[in-house]
């Protein structure tokens, strides 16, 4: 019953760019509940570009003198690395994750993860499957933001409908 939701905000898609949010929430299975949620600022040592933070709303001024990765890694990487971890798009999460890790010199653990992005697409084959996109189809709610926290919390919602609906799939 150990799960968690997870999302990350970067400043941007590319090898080099750095995580800006993280967003962690557990989940319980037996209540189907998500827990307190936690979401952190880290400072990534550079500039946001532009164009990111008109996505995400994150500014420089927003993450300035916030934790560096490297200072949350004693207390993110042991917590993942105890659960299966929920997250709309792993590749992309995991990779910036592991890149994070590397710059830190620090190893990543074995992290178990499963995509909702992929089930999605393997449930609703054909469809969009956006998570904003998924979350107002089929919660009902129309969630415009794109912080991690708020992804995250659309996540908790999105897999407990899965494994309410589809808990053999799942």
């Amino acid at each position: 019953n150990k799960v968690c939701l997870l999302d990350t905000e970067t400043t941007g898609l590319g090898r080099n760019d750095r995580i800006i949010e993280i967003s962690v929430i557990p989940f319980d299975l037996n209540t189907m509940q998500m827990g307190k949620s936690s979401s952190t600022f880290i400072d990534p040592r550079m500039r946001i570009p532009d164009e990111a933070s008109k996505i995400h709303n994150i500014y420089d001024k927003d993450v300035i003198g916030k934790p560096t990765f490297e200072t949350i890694i004693p207390r993110l990487f042991p917590y993942l690395s105890s659960r299966l971890v929920v997250i709309h798009n792993s590749k992309f999460d995991m990779r910036m994750i592991l890149n994070e890790s590397k710059r830190a010199k620090v190893k990543l653990p074995r992290i178990y993860t499963l995509c909702t992005y992929n089930l999605s697409r393997h449930l609703f084959p054909g469809a969009i499957v956006k998570l904003q996109e998924l979350h107002s189809r089929l919660i009902g709610a129309q969630e415009q933001t794109h912080s991690a926290l708020d992804d995250t919390l659309m996540l908790g919602r999105l897999f407990g409908y899965y494994v309410a609906n589809f808990r053999d799939t799942v």
